[in-house]
């Protein structure tokens, strides 16, 4: 997603409105730039309540990240806002080009300095910062995905048949790839599984025996980790 700003922010483009690279490199070329004042607090403010929102794209889940990019001292009070954005779990980079405020800069940028705060005297040498950016920032998504685990929670069932229910659950934090539901009956029997795509949260147990109690148990596969079983009962 971008977000330009001067007085008025603006969302240029939200998360989920490109699905390519090249159309979002295109859509860069063709942005109409924006002069102005310099209120970076309301634009920090702005992309809190507007950009990092389910509807305008953003996934549970899914690393949070905002780059702010800057050619002057702010006209407004930066750390209030910039504190909230990162108390919501929203880690920041900050650019500043030509008039920065290097300080400033530090007061906006998660931490370390070292590896959040970027400066240039000129806009034609935003190039020799961009293959460090581009390595920290996706270091840092892949480190937050790693730590990003857990368990799906509050089974619940429904729908229930004599020869089948279905089973619901609450997502488990963090990138799921799918969910695994396996189940067998009680009295012991071959166990059996249903998978289900990560963005689901609910699974229909089909072709059960009737009259019989059912174990459940519902784990999150992550890309290189399984989760502890979500466990219960229901029966047909």
């Amino acid at each position: 997603g971008l977000a330009q700003y001067s007085g008025d922010p603006r969302i240029e483009w939200h998360l989920n409105a490109y699905g390519t690279k090249d159309a979002v490199l295109d859509a860069v070329r063709n942005l109409p730039y924006k002069g102005g004042n310099t209120l970076t607090g309301l634009a920090l403010t702005y992309i809190l309540e507007n950009s990092f929102k389910p509807e305008a794209g953003a996934r549970p889940g899914v690393s949070k990240i905002g780059i702010l990019i800057t050619d002057g001292k702010s006209q407004d009070d930066v750390i209030p806002p910039a504190k909230n954005l990162r108390d919501a779990g929203i880690e920041l980079f900050a650019i500043g080009v030509k008039n920065a405020d290097i300080n400033e800069l530090k007061e906006i940028a998660s931490e370390p300095d070292s590896t959040h705060v970027y400066n240039v005297a000129d806009f034609n040498f935003m190039h020799t910062i961009v293959e460090g950016l581009t390595r920290t920032v996706c270091s840092r998504v892949e480190e937050q995905e790693k730590e990003i685990k857990g368990t799906p929670s509050d089974l619940v069932t429904s729908e229930v048949t004599a020869r089948g229910f279905r089973v619901s659950w609450s997502h488990a934090p963090g990138k799921v790839e799918k969910y695994r539901v396996v189940y067998y009956p009680t009295r012991g029997g071959q166990p059996e599984e249903v998978v289900v795509d990560g963005s689901e949260s609910t699974a229909v147990l089909k072709n059960l025996m009737s009259l019989t109690e059912y174990q459940i148990a519902v784990f999150a596969i992550y890309s290189n980790a399984a989760s502890e079983g979500l466990r219960g009962t229901e029966t047909t």
